[in-house]
């Protein structure tokens, strides 16, 4: 999918837009999100517990895996169809595109 003239040319506003809004909406919800989400999950860990201080860790290094491997894999897409050793992959690629 290709970004139109606008987006290509607003993308900075439109990301700073985004990452502003999320920033606010703090403003009216001040939970959280790895609190959120125990409660969600286990709702009997108490505050402030080593265990919740765990499951907040644990939620923080999922999330920065996640980043990880998201990054490992569009480092792979981007650099996938320029590799010479690829050619089968890029036929099979061409052929779930279509």
């Amino acid at each position: 999918m290709r970004a139109s003239k606008f987006e290509f040319e607003r993308r900075f506003w439109i990301i700073t837009g985004i990452y502003g809004v999320g920033f606010w909406l703090s403003v009216f919800d001040h939970t959280r999100f790895t609190t959120a989400l125990r409660h969600l999950i286990a709702p009997s860990l108490s505050p402030g517990s080593p265990e919740a201080t765990m499951f907040s860790q644990i939620v923080i290094a999922a999330g920065a895996l996640l980043v990880f491997l998201g990054g490992c894999l569009a480092h792979m897409g981007g650099s996938l169809p320029s590799h010479r050793y690829c050619s089968r992959y890029r036929s099979a690629l061409r052929g779930a595109r279509s």
